[in-house]
């Protein structure tokens, strides 16, 4: 059976993520969980860099909103590269991150490396399947 949806490799799709990521930068410039619910899938998991795993777009949710209580978070892309295969595409971005604890002001600097993995939606439109935060 032929299908209508183009291959993951095309300058598209490749578009299309670029797009997901964007948009995921800026809800996290604007602490909004809500709209980051909407990047991920259902059964989302993301294994945090102190090895904690939250499962489910639930749980990541909260996850976010404890952080954005917590912290305000501005993050720069420094590199990011993606690589497609059918239904998947796996990226693997470098930033930089300030995180200020709202109670102190204080500027907490670090370097972060993140692997994203998106599945492909039957709608042709991208969702974040898996994050996992790497040790520096």
């Amino acid at each position: 059976m032929a299908s209508s949806v183009p291959n993951a490799g095309t300058a598209l799709e490749q578009a299309k993520i670029a797009g997901v990521r964007q948009a995921w930068m800026q809800a996290v410039r604007d602490a909004d969980a809500n709209r980051l619910a909407n990047f991920v899938t259902d059964d989302v998991v993301a294994v945090l860099k102190d090895g904690r795993c939250i499962c489910g777009k639930a749980d990541l949710k909260a996850l976010l909103q404890h952080i954005f209580g917590l912290y305000d978070v501005e993050r720069k892309i420094l590199s990011s590269r993606v690589a497609t295969r059918n239904q998947l595409a796996i990226e693997l971005d470098e930033m930089e991150s300030t995180v200020t604890p709202v109670s102190s002001g204080m500027e907490i600097h670090a370097h972060v490396k993140i692997v994203i993995v998106y599945g492909r939606q039957a709608d042709g439109e991208w969702k974040i399947v898996r994050l996992m935060e790497l040790l520096d």
